[in-house]
């Protein structure tokens, strides 16, 4: 990053280094001519007595919870031959940190809730999709009564489901899914009854859960 510095003070910039963006400034603002090179250059650039373009040094950013604090800045000040710029860590305002929690919170909801559940079947344990498409399919078998499915675990894994197993593995779905919207409320229920940002950083909206892979096969 650059900047031109004039009188100690800053008049263009922070900016990458853009030949024809500081060209033009100095064109533009000083009425003179003055080449300024393709490449950026290893040090200051001296324009006159007073003005320079001189480098522009930024703090690493401070480490920050996201959900309750943000930047602030950059906050500039001019040295001798550099500008050294910083972020200042303040707090976000409450609604907006709220807001935040709730829209990851149902996002983690939601991948929990397609993440699958592990049924038992003829003595056989595997784990079926809980996607919505899933479900839906599930509950058409179940509408149409269908008994003695061949149902495709993995790749070399085939179960025969009766009607009693169709229903128990829908039941089981059903289940899961409440389970995971559940505990989404409560956590919900936790972020809007508090009032203070020291409150909302202390609230845990889970971490998403692995995804299953399910080898439906071909």
């Amino acid at each position: 990053m650059w900047a031109i510095v004039q009188n100690s003070k800053i008049q263009f910039g922070p900016r990458g280094w853009n030949r024809s963006a500081f060209q033009n400034w100095i064109e533009e603002n000083m009425n003179t001519s003055f080449y300024v090179s393709i490449n950026a250059p290893g040090s200051v650039v001296a324009i006159d007595s007073v003005t320079s373009i001189v480098p522009v040094i930024m703090d690493s950013d401070p480490t920050y919870n996201h959900y309750t604090h943000q930047l602030s800045g950059p906050f500039l000040t001019v040295g001798e031959n550099f500008v050294e710029g910083s972020y200042k860590v303040v707090e976000r305002d409450l609604d907006s940190v709220r807001q935040s929690l709730i829209a990851d919170l149902a996002n983690n909801r939601y991948i929990r809730e397609q993440s699958g559940v592990v049924v038992e079947i003829e003595d056989k344990q595997f784990v079926v999709p809980t996607d919505r498409t899933s479900r839906g399919n599930w509950a058409s078998m179940i509408s149409s009564q269908l008994d003695n499915v061949n149902y495709k675990v993995d790749s070399n894994t085939w179960v025969v489901l009766t009607s009693a197993d169709i229903q128990s593995i829908n039941n089981t779905i059903m289940k899961k899914v409440q389970s995971d919207y559940e505990w989404e409320r409560v956590i919900y229920t936790d972020i809007m009854a508090s009032a203070s940002i020291e409150k909302l950083a202390n609230i845990d909206i889970g971490n998403p859960v692995n995804q299953e892979t399910i080898d439906q096969g071909a």
